[in-house]
């Protein structure tokens, strides 16, 4: 009788220490959980504001390359919605379409070019900033030197198949109508 008395003495015990623990964890809970999204909720604000500020300077950058407000404004929408719809991020899209309109890309050009350079880089693996300055390199020398085509082929773009298919020549004849100028941007 007494050793059942003891062991229930110390489950009770048990039981109210147990159930003083849980308590307490309730209590902590709830203080963390309301700081956490405190926290939370702080981080937002700033991370709202910051997004904000990078859409107002690309809105000014793209105004003073477009000289036009609406442009502008027509262009980041594009681009916000290439943005959601692809692997890329605001920032690479932004700074790959600034690239192609400093090379001298039309504003209405700028959306689709980013999306056939966006498949090709998401499909290789390769940022899209390397595929626009290749791409815009190309474009404004008019037409593709060996160092342009081996920047190609080095990052796995199958330009010399397609070229060769293109001309109606072996591949090995390709680096040949490039030295000799022959393989112009269009």
């Amino acid at each position: 009788a007494e050793s059942k008395r003891i062991l229930s003495g110390i489950g009770n015990k048990a039981v109210e220490e147990g159930n003083r623990i849980d308590d307490t964890f309730k209590k902590i809970g709830a203080a963390a959980a309301t700081m956490f999204a405190a926290a939370q909720m702080k981080d937002f604000v700033v991370q709202v504001a910051n997004v904000r500020g990078e859409f107002q300077k690309l809105e000014i950058a793209f105004k003073t390359m477009l000289g036009s407000e609406e442009k502008a404004v027509a262009l980041m929408n594009q681009l916000v919605k290439t943005a959601a719809t692809t692997p890329f991020g605001m920032n690479d899209i932004a700074n790959s379409a600034k690239q192609l309109l400093a090379y001298g890309l039309e504003a209405d050009k700028v959306n689709e070019t980013l999306i056939r350079l966006g498949d090709i880089a998401a499909g290789l693996s390769i940022p899209i900033n390397d595929l626009a300055y290749l791409y815009g390199t190309t474009m404004v020398q008019g037409r593709l030197y060996t160092q342009d085509l081996n920047q190609f082929l080095g990052r796995g773009i199958p330009l010399m198949a397609e070229l060769a298919a293109q001309f109606g020549v072996a591949e090995s004849e390709v680096k040949k109508l490039v030295e000799e100028g022959k393989v112009g941007f269009p």
